[in-house]
């Protein structure tokens, strides 16, 4: 098997530490060319003139319980592309690996926007903290890059959860999305791998 074989995070993470999560969490990031995972999610945005700008910017879900959630995972030749369906709100970024080839990083762009998140993945659980972050080939100071505590892992019921945190230093929260998916890929069978996930 080469490189070119292994899905995104198989290769960002190496193949031991992929191969030590839950089954549910390696089905989502798995190396199959299209995957459709569906379930609910709650949502809590900051509102007022600056979480306006900032949710218009990068297209953050309103507040919301209960909301229809689904997420489709396309693998391209750089890596892959994400489209999140917050009921009729659509959340789309690629994910590649980093320019620097840094062990364990992947580059999650969104419009003119990157992060880099150095995958952290320990007791069966996927973390994603954000290093830095960009505006096109220039780095943010630190005061404007975003603050993520992320994570997927499987709940008591065995579902896959997901939990998104970003906050902004000396601004604070600016939204939060958390809940749990399903895959419901053509031709993957029963559902029977829960899994509880946090989106990047």
């Amino acid at each position: 098997m080469t490189a070119t074989d292994l899905s995104l995070y198989e290769r960002a993470l190496g193949k031991a530490s992929f191969d030590d999560l839950p089954a549910a969490i390696r089905a989502l990031h798995d190396r199959r060319s299209e995957k459709r995972f569906t379930g609910l999610a709650t949502v809590r945005r900051r509102y007022g003139l600056f979480g306006h700008l900032i949710g218009w910017l990068f297209g953050f879900p309103h507040t919301g319980e209960g909301i229809p959630t689904s997420v489709e995972i396309t693998r391209t030749q750089d890596g892959e592309t994400w489209e999140r369906r917050f009921g009729d709100q659509v959340l789309r970024s690629s994910l590649s690996l980093p320019a620097d080839g840094k062990p364990g990083r992947i580059t999650e762009s969104l419009g003119g926007v990157s992060f880099d998140i150095d995958l952290d993945a320990r007791l069966g659980r996927l973390y994603y903290p954000v290093g830095l972050a960009r505006i096109g080939r220039f780095p943010l100071p630190w005061f404007l890059t975003p603050r993520s505590d992320t994570v997927e892992h499987l709940t008591g019921d065995d579902r896959f959860y997901f939990s998104v945190k970003v906050d902004l230093p000396f601004v604070g929260h600016l939204v939060t999305y958390e809940g749990w998916l399903l895959d419901a890929s053509e031709g993957n069978g029963e559902p029977s791998d829960r899994i509880s996930i946090a989106l990047p």
